[in-house]
């Protein structure tokens, strides 16, 4: 999605603290160049790991009553 956003606007999308997305022309056809942030993705997946654990726990906990 972001880099659709890129050609849409010819120019730079950034999705924060994961990559940035550059639209231009090589050899005159269109080019899409990608700009990882790599503290950023780990971030993400470790944040995206701790709620699938957070999950996984909730459910092993009994039913009150």
């Amino acid at each position: 999605m972001t880099g659709a956003a890129a050609v849409v606007a010819g120019s730079t999308a950034v999705l924060p603290g994961t990559f940035t997305a550059t639209a231009g022309k090589e050899n005159g056809a269109l080019a899409l160049s990608f700009e990882p942030h790599f503290t950023g993705m780990l971030v993400v997946a470790g944040v995206w790991a701790g709620l699938m654990v957070a999950v996984a726990a909730w459910g092993t906990f009994p039913t009150r009553r």
